[in-house]
C-alpha cells in the first residue's frame, strides 16, 4: 500500500545529525595550489584525490585559489569538497609548496618543495628549519642542495610523476594550430608539415629559449621541413611579445602553440611530436620532460640538476659550463635572486646541436632509448606511485592517541 499524503498532515521531523566524534580517523592538513593549471597545482590535485581515498583531506584556504589561469569548473568543485572536512586537531600538516606559509596547526609540520638552483636562499632555508618539522623533495639531487645549503630539519625524498593512463603513446595524433613567428609568412596560423623539436614553458630566462634559438638556428638554419615548437601555453601575451622579438630575424622554421590545453589534448600534442627538447637552467622535477618521455617520445636535456636522476641514461645530455647568477632572476622570484644556475656556452650550444641531429637522423638507438624511457615512466613516476609513499608517511606522522 502506497503512503498518501493529506493536505495539512504534519511532516515527519527528521532528527539533526549527530556531531562528529572527537577523532575523525586518519588524516592530514593539506597547503599549497589547487586550482591553477602550474606543476605544483597539477601535483597537489593528482596526488591528494589520491590520498583521500585513504585519509581525510583538510585543504587549507591559502590566498593561492586566484591565480590568472585557472582550472576548469569540473575541476575546481572537485577540489571544493575537501575545503571543510573535519580533522583530527593534531592531524599532520603537508605544504606542498613553498615554506612561507607560516603553520599554526598543532600537528607535525611537513614542507614538500623543491628549488632549481645549485644553492637554496638564505631564506627559504631559515623558514624550513623555523617553521617545519620535515623537508620532502622531489629528487635526491635537490635534498642534498638543501641540505648542503643549511637545512637542519629531516629530509626525504617523495617523487612526483605522471599519468600514464592520460601520457600515452597516441597513433595517429595530430598538431592543432600554432603561430609561425620566424622567416616567411610569420604571424600565420598552420599545422607545421616535417620533424617537429617541442618545448613546453613559460617564456622566462630559465627554461632557456635563447639557448635552444641558437642551437636550432645552428643546426637547422634555412630548413623549412625541421620545425621548433615552444608550447608556451597559459603564457600571458606580454610575456609572448617578448618572446616574439628574442626569435625576429631567425632564419629557421620557429613556431608557439598558445592558449589553453586539457591534460588529454597536451598528450596528443607531445605525442604529435617527433622530439621533446629542453634547455633548462635549472629543474626540481621538470614535469613536461616526463609527460613527453611517457607519450613515447625522445627526449633531450642539459647535464645539469635533476636531470640526470629522472631520466638516467635513456635521454640525450647535452654538457653544461659550470653555474652562474642572473641578474633577471629576481624579477622572476626573490628566492632566485643571487642563487647560481647552469651555464651554457658554446659546448653546450654544440652539444645540444649534435643531439637535435643525432635524434633527427633516427635508427635503433633512438628507438631503445625512448622505449625504455617510455616504460620507465609508466612503471616508476607516477603519481600512484607518488600518492602511495605519501600515504606511507603520513600514517606514519598521525598523532598519538
Amino acid at each position: 500500500m502506497g503512503f498518501k499524503f493529506t493536505k495539512g498532515q504534519p511532516r515527519e521531523e527528521r532528527p539533526e545529525p549527530a556531531p562528529e566524534p572527537p577523532f575523525y580517523g586518519p588524516s592530514v592538513v593539506w597547503s599549497g595550489h589547487f586550482t591553477d593549471y602550474s606543476g605544483y597545482g597539477k601535483a597537489n590535485r593528482e596526488i591528494m584525490f589520491r590520498v583521500a581515498n585513504v585519509l581525510k583531506v583538510n585543504l587549507l584556504t591559502t590566498g593561492l585559489e586566484g591565480g590568472l589561469i585557472q582550472v576548469d569548473p569540473y575541476t575546481r568543485r572537485r577540489v571544493e569538497v575537501y575545503r571543510n572536512t573535519r580533522v583530527h586537531e593534531k592531524a599532520p600538516l603537508l605544504r606542498f609548496f613553498g615554506p612561507d606559509y607560516m603553520p599554526k596547526e598543532r600537528g607535525r609540520k611537513i614542507v614538500w618543495t623543491m628549488m632549481e638552483t645549485y644553492k637554496a636562499h638564505h631564506s627559504l632555508v631559515a623558514m624550513i628549519n623555523q617553521s617545519y618539522d620535515e623537508l620532502w623533495t622531489p629528487t635526491e639531487w635537490n635534498r642534498q642542495v638543501f641540505i648542503e645549503s643549511g637545512v637542519r630539519v629531516p629530509s626525504r625524498v617523495v617523487p612526483l610523476g605522471v599519468n600514464p593512463a592520460i601520457y600515452r603513446s597516441i597513433k595517429g595524433a595530430t598538431l592543432p594550430l600554432c603561430r609561425k613567428i620566424t622567416m616567411d609568412r610569420a604571424g600565420e596560423m598552420a599545422v607545421p608539415s616535417g620533424f617537429v623539436f617541442l618545448s613546453v614553458g613559460l617564456p622566462s630566462f630559465r627554461k632557456g629559449f635563447d639557448v635552444l634559438a641558437e642551437a636550432f638556428g645552428k643546426a637547422f638554419s634555412g630548413r623549412d621541413d625541421v620545425h621548433l615548437i615552444l608550447a608556451i601555453t597559459h603564457s600571458l601575451p606580454e610575456w609572448n611579445r617578448e618572446l616574439y622579438r628574442q626569435f625576429m630575424g631567425k632564419n629557421v622554421s620557429v613556431w608557439t602553440l598558445e592558449g589553453q590545453y586539457n591534460e588529454h589534448e597536451m598528450a596528443r600534442i607531445y605525442s604529435a611530436s617527433n622530439c621533446y627538447v629542453s634547455a633548462s637552467r635549472g629543474e626540481g622535477w621538470n614535469l613536461p620532460v616526463c609527460e613527453a618521455a611517457a607519450c613515447g617520445v625522445p627526449v633531450i636535456v642539459p647535464n645539469n640538476t635533476s636531470h640526470p636522476e629522472v631520466v638516467e641514461r635513456d635521454a640525450w645530455m647535452f654538457p653544461t659550463e659550470g653555474a652562474a647568477i642572473y641578474p633577471e632572476a629576481k624579477a622572476v622570484s626573490a628566492w632566485y635572486e643571487g642563487m647560481p644556475f647552469a651555464a651554457f656556452g658554446k659546448k653546450s650550444v654544440d652539444g645540444l646541436v649534435e643531439a637535435m641531429e643525432l635524434v633527427l637522423e633516427g635508427g635503433v638507438e633512438v628507438e631503445m632509448r625512448r622505449n625504455s624511457l617510455r616504460y620507465t615512466m609508466g612503471k616508476r613516476w607516477t603519481w600512484d606511485s607518488a600518492a602511495d609513499a605519501v600515504i606511507e608517511r603520513l600514517l606514519e606522522a598521525q598523532p598519538t592517541l
